[in-house]
């Protein structure tokens, strides 16, 4: 299964703490297992410029921005902006965004 870190959880629906984050991934890892999915590829992960096509549609005035991440600034380096939410408090660890919990029972993880 590919999906997109930031995409997969950023609604409101996904019931995650923190949407559009490896955490909000990682919180949705036993919803994956029960649709029978045990593999999953992310899209890029890697850090990228998502200002790279911004620019105003006048068609629909919304602003275009590279999602995907295929126009790579740093191939090794994780994409920061998945790794925290938006409004966390230094120091808190309820609302880190970082990598896989204990809370997860998922057999998906390594």
């Amino acid at each position: 299964y590919e999906l997109h870190v930031r995409g997969f959880t950023a609604h409101p629906s996904s019931g995650v703490t923190c949407p559009g984050t490896y955490k909000g991934l990682v919180e949705k890892l036993d919803y994956l297992e029960d649709l029978g999915i045990n593999c999953v590829e992310l899209m890029p992960v890697n850090e990228f410029n998502e200002l790279e096509y911004y620019e105003l549609k006048p068609a629909n005035g919304v602003y275009r921005y590279n999602v995907w991440g295929y126009s790579t600034v740093g191939f090794f380096a994780p994409m920061a902006r998945y790794a925290a939410c938006l409004g966390q408090r230094e120091g808190d660890e309820s609302e880190s965004g970082g990598g896989p919990s204990s809370s997860s029972s998922s057999s998906l993880r390594p």
